[in-house]
């Protein structure tokens, strides 16, 4: 009997994807299947953004550093809107890991920034910033992961029309995780 294709791909989301309306804008059939801590890297905000911003990406590091994200699964057709919208070969790569799911050995995927040519030293939108957080709350990741993204520096995105855009996603979150 053939092997069956898989039919749908998991993503271990640790930036912006985290908020579910944001990654459902990009893929309408994601599901969050849980939390998970990729050891190993350490969470920082240095890939280069087409917007002229910063990015959440990973880096490894040599201590016991972890980040902390979700798992989320769609459908594997939806791939390609994802990439796009992730800039997959225009910054990311695409790796993958191994973990257990439910009762199933999986393979987990994750966009990371390697190249020099696609870091940063800017800082995030405060849009993007907003995602990130408000995803992390969302998602109940550990405090200290909180109080790690809200030590993120970033700035007001001038463009206002970029700006309201994103406002929209946001305000529901915003209003109920006011501070």
């Amino acid at each position: 009997m053939p092997l069956k294709k898989p039919q749908h791909f998991h993503v271990f989301s640790y930036g912006s994807n985290m908020l579910i309306d944001r990654i459902k804008n990009r893929v309408s059939t994601v599901e969050p299947v849980g939390l998970y801590e990729l050891r190993g890297f350490e969470l920082v905000f240095n890939k280069a953004g087409k917007d002229g911003s910063a990015k959440a990406n990973m880096r490894p590091s040599h201590n016991s550093s972890t980040v902390h994200g979700v798992i989320q699964r769609f459908d594997l057709q939806q791939k390609p809107l994802l990439d796009e919208a992730e800039g997959l070969g225009r910054g990311y790569e695409l790796m993958s890991f191994k973990t257990v799911l439910g009762n199933r050995n999986s393979e987990v995927h994750y966009y990371i920034a390697r190249d020099s040519k696609y870091l940063t030293k800017r800082v995030p939108f405060d849009w993007y910033w907003d995602y990130v957080y408000y995803g992390a709350l969302e998602n109940q990741l550990p405090d200290f992961h909180l109080e790690t993204i809200k030590e993120v520096p970033f700035v007001i995105d001038q463009n206002i029309q970029r700006r309201k855009h994103h406002d929209t996603v946001l305000e529901d979150h915003r209003r109920a995780y006011s501070f």
